[in-house]
């Protein structure tokens, strides 16, 4: 089963929403960030088991979070 994520939906079609739409400026920042949310170019953060009877560590997706979008 594929998995298909909103970021890659907006990224597969804004281009083509765009020739008959705009975006605000605070609109695409906020598409840019989703598209770019979980690429691989977003920052990861290291998860470290901090018990010593355990040997355990992932690196994982910071989350996307956004504070400006309460503020639209």
């Amino acid at each position: 089963m594929v998995k298909i994520r909103i970021a890659d939906i907006l990224a597969s079609g804004m281009s083509s929403y765009l020739v008959h739409h705009k975006l605000s400026w605070k609109q695409k920042k906020v598409v840019n960030k989703i598209i770019n949310c979980c690429s691989p170019n977003a920052v990861q953060q290291k998860i470290i088991c901090s018990n010593e009877a355990c040997d355990y560590e992932e690196v994982k997706g910071k989350p996307c979070g956004d504070s400006s979008l309460q503020q639209m």
